[in-house]
């Protein structure tokens, strides 16, 4: 990539950056009682700034809301001339996981008749092919839609089942998605300058969602009730790695990460855990243990890609937080009961 093409989206979305509400949280003093509350809060930042403008009845439509706020942030970054083609790719495949959310949405409910909402975000969400998903009857219709929306290796993947009534189905596709995903970025960075960093951000970002799978299963007990259900591989720790790990005790896992990078995280999240040995807990231990990691690695960019797949990682804790400060106000819970699920920097 060449830098001077690349100049002004770096510093756009460095600045962008630092104006977030993970960069500048809510002040603990600060109290919401009321939905119009939270923008005042976050006056001093982009997403409190949006929020002013609008009036949720309720969490679901703040939700949208908030959805079409994270939308237009990555949009912006798309169409802005200086983007290079390659950026433009990265940027497409980094919000198929979305897409992968919504379609395995859609899969379950044809196999269980539940439907969920769909998350409006995703290529699918830029194309306008989400109602047509949604509506979808039956699996061919969906290998159909995704043809059309041009997500050819995750068509090709539901061409290989002919229904969903096999018992682990629903399993293996989800796997087979997670792992096709993140080849398709690894195989992105190859073609772009510097890109051997965010292979190996990508790559950990595949062994991260692993761990916390695996974490959560050995936490919960809840590996004897699923033998017969496996878990996908990442990047540094193969499928057979991971469901080996499965079987072990919580306090084990460490040893088995001997001599990767995971190892100290991991030793922290289980001594968070420890303490006070709550279930609840692990996914907010893992969420903020993991940001502090990724950010050591992908904030440290200076003029390259890492710059937006940082900045889409902020945007996405943004929303998350924002997202449990939406629900606590709405459910009457006062911001000090919340405060330590979310994730900021500082």
């Amino acid at each position: 990539m060449v830098s001077g093409e690349y100049a002004f989206i770096a510093a756009f979305l460095k600045s962008a950056e630092s104006g977030t509400a993970v960069y500048r949280p809510i002040p603990e003093t600060a109290r919401l009682a009321r939905v119009q509350d939270i923008a005042d809060a976050l006056s001093d930042t982009e997403i409190g700034e949006y929020l002013a403008g609008v009036s949720p009845a309720d969490f679901d439509e703040a939700d949208r809301q908030l959805w079409a706020y994270f939308n237009k942030s990555v949009e912006r970054i798309y169409w802005f001339n200086s983007v290079p083609n390659e950026i433009k790719m990265l940027l497409q495949a980094y919000v198929t996981k979305y897409d992968l959310m919504n379609i395995n949405g859609v899969l379950r409910a044809l196999k269980t008749g539940q439907k969920i909402p769909l998350i409006p975000a995703g290529v699918m969400n830029w194309g306008g092919f989400l109602p047509e998903l949604e509506s979808a009857k039956d699996l061919s219709q969906v290998v159909d839609i995704l043809v059309d929306a041009n997500l050819l290796s995750y068509a090709g993947i539901l061409k290989n089942y002919e229904t969903l009534d096999k018992k682990e189905a629903l399993n293996e596709i989800e796997i087979a998605f997670s792992e096709a995903y993140y080849s398709e970025l690894l195989a992105i960075s190859g073609s772009i300058d510097g890109g051997y960093k965010l292979a190996g951000v990508f790559g950990a970002m595949a062994d991260l969602k692993v761990l916390k799978t695996v974490i959560r299963k050995i936490v919960a007990r809840t590996v004897s009730d699923t033998a017969d259900k496996t878990i996908g591989g990442g990047y540094l720790i193969s499928k057979s790695a991971a469901n080996e790990m499965l079987s072990l005790k919580l306090n084990e896992l460490p040893a088995k990460l001997e001599g990767t990078q995971y190892k100290p995280l991991i030793e922290e999240i289980i001594t968070e855990f420890n303490k006070d040995e709550d279930v609840a807990a692990i996914d907010v231990f893992f969420e903020k243990k993991s940001f502090a990691f990724l950010k050591d690695i992908l904030s440290s960019g200076v003029m390259t890609a890492s710059d937006v797949v940082w900045y889409l990682y902020v945007k996405e804790t943004e929303m998350r937080n924002v997202r449990i400060i939406y629900k606590a106000v709405f459910d009457g819970i006062p911001l000090e009961n919340i405060k330590d699920y979310l994730v900021t920097v500082g």
